[in-house]
């Protein structure tokens, strides 16, 4: 079952809590808990689907949204001045935060188990427990993301560097559209 969000047109309309947002075919989804993401979907009741579609519809949802918040930021780091030490670190903070969604949406759609609680979950805890289902190359990329994100959104005493955070926000993007696409086979 493949989804295509392209041709949807998001309105967003705010509200205190939960915030909603109402998609052209009559979906509205739901930002509920205190989570960046949609976690709940209200289908009408015309529609005829399934548990099933509704979960898959969120995944990709999320994802997308994801997707989309990395390649605007992409965008944004060619604008900024490689001596721009501190925006280079709040894009870069915004990367990991990011990264942190796209594994744990993957968290969910593979079912993985976690010993803490969902707020507790750290880049490493999350790439610990997903590392099993991807082969060699991904768990590669796995380090550097996480190497380079570490690097780049701490103090580590290293010098911060525009071109690793642009390379670090290409690998996340690359590693959230093979998430999309394992969602959707």
């Amino acid at each position: 079952m493949a989804f295509s969000l392209s041709a949807v047109e998001l309105h967003y309309q705010a509200a205190p809590s939960p915030i909603s947002v109402f998609l052209k075919c009559g979906v509205i989804l739901l930002q509920a808990l205190n989570t960046p993401l949609y976690s709940a979907v209200i289908l009408p009741k015309s529609v005829n689907t399934s548990a099933q579609w509704s979960k898959l519809y969120l995944y990709n949802v999320n994802l997308s949204l994801c997707k989309n918040k990395l390649e605007q930021i992409k965008e944004s780091l060619a604008t900024i001045h490689h001596k721009d030490i501190d925006l280079i670190c709040e894009k870069s903070g915004t990367i990991r935060r990011t990264l942190e969604n796209v594994l744990k949406i993957e968290s969910c759609f593979r079912d993985v188990e976690y010993k803490k609680s969902y707020s507790q979950q750290l880049l490493g805890d999350l790439i610990s427990a997903l590392k099993s289902y991807h082969d060699e190359p991904v768990k590669s990329t796995f380090g550097e993301m996480a190497e380079w994100a570490n690097e780049l959104s701490h103090d580590t005493g290293l010098p911060v560097i525009k071109t690793k955070a642009e390379e670090l926000c290409n690998l996340v993007i690359d590693y959230t559209r093979q998430v999309i696409q394992v969602v959707n086979n």
